[in-house]
């Protein structure tokens, strides 16, 4: 099992949102196109835990856990034409984009803040804070606990 951190603006798709989706799985809202952050896409397996982070807002924080619902599949919306992230250079036989499902797990006990982020010995090193734009990055098993230990205290 791996983890993972995901961000979103809360104003297009919230963790509030995820959550009532309850036993649903849903094909993550996060429209990703960043070749990194693609690449990352699609090293997710079913099963991998995902530490939600909303950005764009007053105090960007990680706010719920989700969990992997299904393998990386191609984004449907690189295929709909008019759609504001159609892709033309992609295909159905060698699609650019994916996606996979996730379905929440739990909202932390409290927020932990972007400030929190930058300021722990163990989540400075996270993608967040050294690559702040990509929307999908790896954790590692301790920046993942500590966004737990964090978040009780």
């Amino acid at each position: 099992m791996r983890y993972w951190l995901f961000k979103n603006e809360p104003d297009h798709y919230s963790y509030s949102d995820l959550a009532a989706e309850r036993d649903c799985p849903v094909m993550w809202q996060k429209h990703v196109r960043n070749h990194q952050a693609k690449n990352f896409i699609k090293e997710i397996e079913l099963g991998d835990i995902v530490v939600v982070y909303h950005s764009s807002t007053k105090i960007p924080a990680a706010i719920g856990l989700a969990e992997v619902k299904s393998a990386p599949y191609p984004d449907p919306a690189q295929f709909s034409s008019g759609h504001k992230y159609e892709d033309p250079k992609s295909s159905v036989d060698d699609p650019r984009w994916w996606t996979v499902d996730v379905e929440a797990i739990r909202e932390l006990e409290r927020p932990v803040s972007i400030s929190e982020f930058r300021a722990d010995e163990v989540l400075q090193e996270t993608k967040l804070v050294k690559n702040s734009r990509l929307s999908i990055s790896p954790l590692t098993k301790d920046q993942y606990d500590r966004v737990l230990v964090l978040s009780s205290s």
